[in-house]
């Protein structure tokens, strides 16, 4: 998002936290209350001329001005007929653009369909000019489970110092999934262009982590030098390592890839890198093996 802009979710919270339930292929949600889930239920077979939205999910603006909006909808026969696969899954994500999107959503659902296809997660369903479709994915984000929301990085650190272990160990556990299945994309040529924690989706069993999001993708030879392809890889991975990095603050220095990488790139995420490795290093080591399965 640009200056100014800000994001703004929906008040009722994860989906996970309503009542009610429906399931539609792949997908499990959970609805607002037993009227929503009879409507669904019913416009599943027998849908409106027009998508149906169950839930606005987030709405992006800038100076009041509306930019785009993401929405769980069951869509309508109008849809269906001209997005076939939206009637293998009618019930999906609908992300709704009313300026013209960074990357086109047609290049979107490429780069999306080579990461399904690689890794699994979402799956495009279709896009226009202004709309792009995919499968809507049950679960949790990182960014709902992140405790590290200061903009202080003292208060941050604080919090590491009075999480559990087994909370602790549980971020890391996501932490290295992420971290692991962003590094094998990078190899095979993709690059999400900034990992953001609401793009981490934790499956609603808890045990798979997922990538979602290819709005700022970047692929392997698009008219970037090698340099700046690297820079990106690094880029893409910033949060995720300045997370690792607050998250040893409370367990102290873990091992895998994930704990190797967040040490090289320290300086790159933090101003006072010292200050980190020395409290790491100083702590003693609670979890010596990368719990990452």
């Amino acid at each position: 998002m640009g200056l100014n802009a800000v994001e703004v979710r929906s008040s009722t919270g994860a989906l996970s936290d309503a009542k009610g339930s429906v399931t539609d292929a792949n997908e499990e949600i959970r609805l607002r209350d037993s009227g929503d889930h009879r409507c669904v239920v019913s416009l599943l077979e027998h849908p409106d001329a027009d998508d149906y939205v169950i839930q606005n999910l987030s709405r992006t603006e800038v100076k009041g001005e509306l930019l785009k909006r993401s929405d769980l909808v069951v869509a309508g026969w109008k849809t269906r007929k001209a997005t076939p696969k939206a009637a293998k899954y009618p019930m999906h994500l609908r992300r709704t653009y009313y300026k013209k999107p960074e990357t086109p959503t047609e290049i979107q659902c490429e780069r999306l369909q080579q990461v399904f296809d690689l890794a699994g997660g979402t799956q495009p369903i279709g896009a226009t000019e202004n709309i792009f479709r995919c499968t809507y994915l049950p679960g949790r984000s990182l960014s709902e489970m992140n405790p590290f929301l200061k903009k202080k990085t003292s208060l941050n650190v604080a919090t590491a110092g009075t999480l559990s272990k087994d909370r602790l160990v549980s971020l890391w556990n996501i932490l290295s999934q992420a971290h692991q299945k962003a590094c094998f994309l990078h190899h095979k040529g993709i690059c999400f262009g900034g990992i953001d924690p609401r793009h981490v989706v934790v499956s609603s069993e808890g045990r798979k982590v997922h990538l979602v999001n290819m709005e700022k993708a970047v692929k392997r030879g698009d008219d970037i030098s090698k340099s700046e392809w690297q820079e990106s890889n690094v880029h893409d991975l910033s949060e995720i390592f300045r997370l690792a990095i607050f998250t040893q603050m409370g367990l102290g220095q873990m091992s895998g890839p994930l704990a190797y990488d967040a040490m090289v790139y320290l300086s790159e995420v933090f101003d006072d890198p010292e200050y980190f490795l020395t409290h790491i290093t100083s702590l003693e080591l609670s979890c010596p093996l990368d719990q990452t399965k």
